[in-house]
C-alpha cells in the first residue's frame, strides 16, 4: 500500500507544505518532499508513495520514500531547480552529540586529541 502525502500551496506560491497523512508528520520548503521523506525514513518507513492535493487530485508518484530522502532539491542562477544527491553537513551530528553529551569541546568531539 502506497503512502498518502498531501501537499498544500503557501498563500504565496513559491512554497508548500507536505504532510504524511498516516502519521501527521510534515515538512515544508523548496525542498520539503526530500525533507519529509528522510523523517519518514528515520522512523522505518518505506515504500511508494502518492503526492496528492488538498483537493484529493494525485500530482504524482514516488517509487520510495527512502529513495527521495537520498536527494535534495537546488537552484543554481544559471541551472534553476535540479535534484542533487543529498550530503548532510558533517558537523551537524557532531554538533548534536556534543551538546548532549559531557565534556564535548567547541567543536563538537570530545576526548584527546579534539
Amino acid at each position: 500500500m502506497a503512502h498518502t502525502i498531501v501537499t498544500t500551496e503557501a498563500r504565496n506560491g513559491t512554497s508548500h507544505t507536505y504532510t504524511h497523512a498516516e502519521s501527521g508528520l510534515t515538512a515544508d520548503g523548496t525542498d520539503g518532499l526530500a525533507r519529509l521523506c528522510r523523517k519518514l525514513g528515520a522512523l522505518g518507513y518505506s515504500g511508494p508513495a502518492e503526492i496528492k492535493g488538498e483537493d484529493g487530485r494525485l500530482h504524482y508518484t514516488v517509487r520510495g520514500v527512502e529513495r527521495v530522502a537520498k536527494l535534495t532539491l537546488t537552484e543554481g542562477d544559471r541551472s534553476g531547480l535540479k535534484w542533487q544527491t543529498y550530503r548532510p553537513n558533517p558537523m551537524a551530528a557532531a554538533r548534536m552529540a556534543g551538546s548532549a553529551g559531557a565534556g564535548a569541546t567547541e567543536n563538537g568531539f570530545s576526548g584527546e586529541g579534539s
